[in-house]
């Protein structure tokens, strides 16, 4: 129910959602859905409305901690993540690994923001490693499919606006060897690095206009 009325609200708040890639979105099976964060609470609502499968989203703790938007996020299974800049407890981010791999291996989704804060940089910022380190730290049925994702708004913070979800190729992550309870720091920044380029041919970066995929998106589907 909390999912319809969501993607309920979406529809009304958006002249419309439009997808690109969908053939690339694992209609089953455990996958982490990677996007980049340009606008704040809505990134997660927008992914939401353009997979069909239920994905749990991994969120800042403080989110947790307000009334109604608190009880939005146990509904819909988030998972809540402690971080530096709120002066939280990171060590509480083992529960939150441990939660989500467990989710994974069950063949769940997942959806984690690598850039770690929502920004309105022209550019994508330097990417962190959780993403990678609970992909490879999932011991499961199959691979992990890692699917680099970007979100593009015509205007940002604008009612009736039009947003672009754009899904790139998965990245199959197959379980590391485990150091102390975690994936090695080789494997963890391989696919970190790997995840960072992906994530780059999708988000509309502005030094780069001329050479993305989304951007030739965008102008067909918008001005259209």
């Amino acid at each position: 129910m909390i999912r319809l009325l969501l993607r309920a609200l979406l529809r009304v708040y958006f002249r419309r959602v439009e997808v690109v890639g969908a053939e690339h979105v694992p209609g089953g099976g455990a996958a982490v859905f990677a996007p980049n964060h340009p606008n704040s609470l809505l990134d997660p609502l927008v992914l939401f409305a353009s997979v069909a499968r239920p994905v749990s989203t991994l969120a800042a703790e403080p989110l947790f901690r307000k009334p109604l938007l608190g009880w939005v996020m146990r509904s819909i299974g988030a998972i809540p993540v402690y971080r530096r800049e709120d002066q939280a407890d990171r060590s509480k981010n083992r529960e939150t690994f441990r939660a989500a791999r467990e989710h994974l291996a069950g063949g769940g989704a997942i959806a984690i923001f690598p850039e770690g804060v929502s920004h309105d940089d022209p550019s994508l910022r330097p990417i962190r490693t959780g993403a990678a380190r609970i992909a490879l730290g999932v011991n499961g049925a199959g691979p992990v499919l890692l699917v680099p994702t970007g979100l593009f708004y015509t205007a940002r913070t604008h009612f009736r606006s039009d947003a672009l979800v754009c899904f790139g190729e998965p990245i199959p992550v197959h379980p590391a060897p485990v150091e102390e309870g975690e994936p090695s720091p080789d494997a963890v920044q391989a696919l970190t690095s790997r995840l960072e380029t992906a994530m780059g041919r999708l988000v509309l970066q502005a030094k780069e206009r001329k050479e993305l995929r989304l951007v030739a998106a965008a102008e067909r589907i918008f001005t259209t």
